[in-house]
């Protein structure tokens, strides 16, 4: 243990470090649990400053998570044992906790009703805290010291911290409750004297063993059902989101008419589709375009046909004046990208109908 002669200089040296902690690590963004009050969080609700600065003064922290990793660690007499996410104990796990930390200090953070029932019969009452609150009690630690957050658990009774529902720090039967757990977090433990009381503590043995219980070490018989977890009105809801799609169909059904039932695929004739093609490109006067797209498809069907490249126009030009007997040049006029385009509607259909001609005479011979 340190001497008392030290105690006030190494705290208030130690309040001034996690001040400045703190404020830098509400800055960071990239928290590596989201967990509130975890000793690895540095988000706002999280509590790393608390712990890397009791760290830096010496105190041993110790951050365990689960049943296993707390029985591998002994708990002495000059050990605290902090536990937060105190919402995950159950009957057998505060069991083991009493047990297995029997001969040091145990802070509980927080513990909801259904788990202070497990450890007290002094039902905590939540409390808005509109002002400071100050410790009035005989221990030397706190004595002087104030905290400050938005609301508390108060346990009815005597303990620090008195407020008209109850105190916010009591100790039952070995175990301390901390009420004001938001003083421990990152965004609140600058606030009033915050820090001070989060050191006074969790700083008093040469040990902190931080332990986050998990859900998954609870006997099976103690975790209920998914229906359990769900909120109430969950369900109510679910039913009126699901009566407002249905209501939106019918509505949206009737204003659109009955669906017309179409046997699929739907065949479209090859002639439809050149057809259509074609009333396009004449409403938009493209003669150009027009003679080059059918061009392009003539040498692509009839370089099948051939066997020969449609980009080969040349050889495919060749290929196709001899196996029809026609001259060369007369060939590569109706197939050449390079043939002048139709100069009016009718020497387009003119085109379009000798290239047919030409695909079909090439396909019989």
């Amino acid at each position: 243990m340190r001497p008392r002669g030290t105690r006030a200089g190494w705290l208030i040296g130690a309040v001034v470090v996690l001040t400045v902690l703190a404020a830098a690590l509400l800055r960071q963004g990239d928290a590596r649990t989201t967990a509130p009050l975890d000793p690895h969080n540095p988000s706002p609700d999280g509590a790393q400053a608390v712990a890397r600065v009791l760290a830096a003064e010496g105190v041993e922290v110790v951050v365990i998570r689960g049943r296993d990793a707390l029985d591998a660690v002994a708990v002495g007499s000059s050990t605290t044992v902090v536990v937060t996410s105190s919402d995950q104990l159950g009957p057998s796990t505060v069991t083991h906790l009493r047990e297995h930390a029997a001969d040091g200090r145990v802070v509980v953070a927080a513990p909801p009703p259904t788990v202070a029932a497990l450890l007290t019969d002094r039902d905590p009452i939540r409390t808005e805290l509109p002002r400071p609150v100050a410790a009035r009690c005989d221990d030397p630690r706190l004595s002087g010291l104030h905290l400050q957050v938005d609301d508390a658990y108060a346990y009815p009774g005597d303990g620090c911290f008195e407020v008209d529902d109850g105190a916010l720090v009591a100790d039952v039967d070995g175990v301390r409750l901390l009420g004001a757990a938001e003083l421990l977090s990152n965004a609140r433990v600058t606030t009033s004297g915050n820090a001070a009381v989060a050191l006074a503590l969790l700083g008093a043995t040469d040990q902190l063993v931080w332990y986050v219980p998990d859900l998954r070490d609870l006997d099976p018989s103690e975790v209920g059902g998914l229906a359990e977890a769900l909120p109430p009105w969950l369900g109510p809801a679910l039913w009126l989101v699901a009566l407002s799609g249905t209501a939106l169909v019918l509505w949206r059904a009737r204003r659109l008419g009955p669906l017309a039932v179409e046997p699929l695929p739907v065949p479209v004739r090859a002639i439809e589709s050149t057809v259509g093609r074609g009333r396009l490109q004449q409403r938009a006067g493209d003669r150009t375009h027009a003679a080059s797209v059918l061009r392009t498809a003539t040498r692509r069907r009839i370089g099948q046909h051939l066997q020969v490249p449609p980009d080969e126009v040349t050889l495919l030009c060749a290929e196709t004046s001899r196996r029809l007997a026609r001259p060369v040049p007369e060939v590569e006029t109706l197939l050449s990208p390079d043939s002048p385009a139709p100069t009016s509607d009718s020497a387009l259909v003119r085109l379009a109908q000798e290239l047919a001609a030409l695909t079909e005479e090439v396909r019989t011979r």
